[in-house]
């Protein structure tokens, strides 16, 4: 875990587009292709909010993260077989 005394950014992914919906498209195919290990990150985070509808709509304000996640946004629970296997993986 990076500490708040380092720097949080770690790496920037930029995408681009044609339009802001092709742009959101291509930007979620890349996180979704992230494979990291070692540091927290908030990937799963970014990438489901590149997946909401309502982050294409105009106008995109300030207020979206309270609205799309009224009790706090909370990570998807992964099954005990699958951190397994992805520690074993990085064993090899």
């Amino acid at each position: 875990m990076v500490t708040p005394h380092y720097d949080s950014l770690l790496a920037k992914v930029i995408a681009g587009g044609a339009d802001r919906e092709l742009a959101q498209r291509r930007l979620a195919a890349a996180l979704g292709q992230f494979t990291l290990s070692g540091p927290v990150t908030n990937l799963a985070f970014l990438y489901d909010i590149l997946r909401r509808r309502a982050f294409s709509a105009e106008p995109l304000t300030t207020g979206f993260l309270d609205t799309q996640f009224p009790g706090g946004w909370n990570a998807p629970v992964t099954a005990p077989e699958t951190v397994l296997l992805a520690a074993l993986a990085q064993r090899c």
